[in-house]
């Protein structure tokens, strides 16, 4: 196989990484964090200033940028590692990108700080796969349901997505599990 692949086969391992989705996901973390500094900043300002005093902007966003590094750096680690099926521990382990289930989630801010955050499931929770594309806003997913609940897997292109569902086959029948996927490879489509 070759080495600059960015999908890689270790045997019994495979790891389907989306660097643009890697990318994009860690720009929109750092550009979310700048606005809400930026606006954090501009209202500290007015109340103890009584105007917007830019050197509040000048000096406090790069101490954001500064303060925050780690996680940035963490949600691009977390990303770019993509998705990796391992049939040796039988999980799928990937970003987490669940949707909140409570209003504390929301409160506390769980799908912004989850960018950061890796979840992994047991192979044998996998109950259903199903595809879902929306090609005009270049969205292809899975939705991936089981004892767990379900997530979305989101993929910056058709080839990624497909890469997945390959190697989630091959994860299924390297451990025995048995799941019910759709045969349309484009199962879900419009606006194509």
């Amino acid at each position: 196989m070759e080495a600059n692949r960015p999908w890689r086969d270790n045997g019994k391992q495979r790891n389907i990484a989306d660097i643009w989705l890697a990318l994009t996901t860690t720009a929109t973390v750092f550009v979310q964090i700048t606005v809400a500094a930026g606006l954090t900043l501009a209202v500290a300002s007015l109340l103890i200033t009584g105007g917007i005093a830019s050197a509040f902007l000048l000096f406090g966003i790069p101490l954001v940028w500064l303060l925050s590094a780690k996680f940035i750096f963490k949600v691009w680690l977390t990303n770019h590692k993509g998705i990796v099926i391992d049939v040796d521990n039988a999980e799928l382990s990937f970003p987490a990108t669940d949707v909140e289930n409570s209003v504390l989630d929301i409160l506390k801010l769980r799908r912004f700080f989850d960018n950061a955050r890796r979840e992994t499931v047991r192979l044998a929770s996998v109950e259903s796969v199903m595809n879902e594309t929306r090609a005009r806003r270049g969205h292809y997913a899975v939705n991936v349901s089981g004892s767990f609940g379900s997530r979305q897997f989101i993929f910056d292109s058709k080839q990624k997505r497909d890469e997945f569902r390959a190697a989630l086959n091959w994860g299924a029948g390297e451990t025995g599990v048995r799941t019910w996927q759709d045969r349309n490879s484009d199962v879900g489509g419009y606006g194509a």
